[in-house]
């Protein structure tokens, strides 16, 4: 799966040679997921193989340590004012594209700046459904000695956690996979060619580095 990874990060390089449309971010969108949810099915095994050797003070410490780590990704969220919020989305969202196109124009700044404001916050939705993923691996942790009941049960949770997304939340995910897919089809429309080759690079140099990793599993 690394490999095929690999793969389609040279394909999408080939592909801001030019313009790109929105059909064709949504599909390296979806794509990308799907890679990674294969790459996670994959190392299942090994997390379920240790999974089954947790004693019982284990298994109370890993859920204590996973709740209290989603509190305080909310708190420190719940802390920040509104304008502090927005300025994080413009510093990360700008860190990103830098990183492929190399330094951004102001006609560009302003798109980000602009789709920074406009973000809605789904904190709440993702607190909410950080709980149910975490009772649902208490409930498969408790039952870990069922042999292939508890095998299917962690795959789920490890490699497909969205089957367990609560509705509000998935219409929140597809809302900023909207509206990410916006700016980006916006921000194609201005790139000059010293940055779209950029991202060209940018894009084999993360191919390559994807096959490395393939190498070693290998």
């Amino acid at each position: 799966e690394l490999r095929k990874y690999a793969d389609f990060l040279r394909g999408l390089a080939g592909s801001v040679e030019d313009r790109v449309d929105r059909e064709t971010w949504q599909m390296a969108s979806r794509q990308t997921e799907e890679y990674w949810r294969d790459i996670f099915a994959q190392a299942a095994p090994g997390y379920i193989a240790v999974a089954a050797t947790l004693t019982d003070r284990q298994v109370a410490e890993l859920m204590a340590n996973l709740e209290q780590k989603d509190e305080e990704t909310w708190s420190e969220f719940a802390e920040r004012t509104p304008d502090e919020r927005r300025a994080r989305r413009e510093k990360s969202i700008t860190k990103t594209l830098q990183r492929f196109t190399g330094p951004l124009t102001p006609e560009q700044r302003a798109m980000v700046e602009e789709y920074a404001a406009r973000a809605r916050p789904f904190m709440a939705e993702w607190r909410e459904n950080r709980r149910i993923w975490r009772d649902a691996l208490a409930a498969a942790l408790a039952d870990r000695r069922s042999g292939e009941p508890f095998a299917v049960r962690m795959t789920q949770l490890i490699a497909r956690p969205d089957d367990l997304w609560t509705p509000q939340y998935r219409m929140a995910i597809e809302g900023s996979r909207a509206a990410l897919i916006g700016l980006l089809v916006d921000l194609d429309a201005t790139l000059t060619a010293k940055q779209r080759g950029a991202a060209r690079r940018e894009l084999a140099s993360l191919a390559d580095e994807v096959q490395g990793l393939a190498r070693v599993r290998g």
